[in-house]
């Protein structure tokens, strides 16, 4: 009896050690956080076109949300030191880390910004000109997700598409 016990614990002990490598195994074998490639990709409509910044944000959009990504689209009116003006749009994306990046159809890379909301980004994105968000809206099925290929395909494609949240920027609500 004291030998079945024995040989017990050893069997317990083996499938524990391998509870335990599996766990850490799959906790530092982090998926692939590919929203700085999608957002870099030279074949995004509307890519370095004068005028084309609402093609370019919504292919951009559409691209990190079948990825399974969390983005923003954003609009917003400016006017620079000379008062001429113009309404702009804009991507903002999440990565893996929880910031927040925004990309348009004319940088090169994507600019770090600061803050949490769309009136903050537009702030931060549009730095030098007088600047006021005009709308931004959101996948809500997204919030909190970064794109990543290879989990994509476990988000349901109406909720990567479909699922809008309007941010209206004199109230400060997310009607979805």
């Amino acid at each position: 009896m004291k030998n079945n016990f024995a040989q017990i614990n050893k069997y317990c002990q083996f499938i524990i050690i391998l509870s335990f490598l599996g766990y850490f195994g799959t906790s530092i074998s982090r998926a692939a956080d590919n929203s700085h490639d999608i957002a870099l990709a030279l074949n995004i409509s509307g890519k370095a076109g004068l005028n084309k910044c609402d093609s370019f944000a919504r292919d951009l959009f559409q691209r990190i949300n079948n990825a399974g990504g969390e983005a923003t689209y954003v609009v917003y009116d400016w006017v620079d030191e000379n008062r001429s003006s113009g309404r702009h749009a804009f991507i903002v994306y999440r990565d893996s880390k929880g910031n927040y990046w925004g990309m348009d159809n004319v940088r090169h890379n994507p600019k770090w910004l600061d803050g949490k909301t769309p009136a903050e980004w537009v702030q931060n994105f549009a730095s030098g000109v007088e600047s006021r968000l005009v709308y931004a809206h959101t996948n809500v099925w997204l919030v909190g997700c970064y794109a990543d290929f290879e989990h994509a395909a476990q988000v349901p494609t109406e909720e990567r598409s479909n699922a809008i949240a309007l941010y209206m920027p004199n109230t400060g609500r997310t009607i979805p």
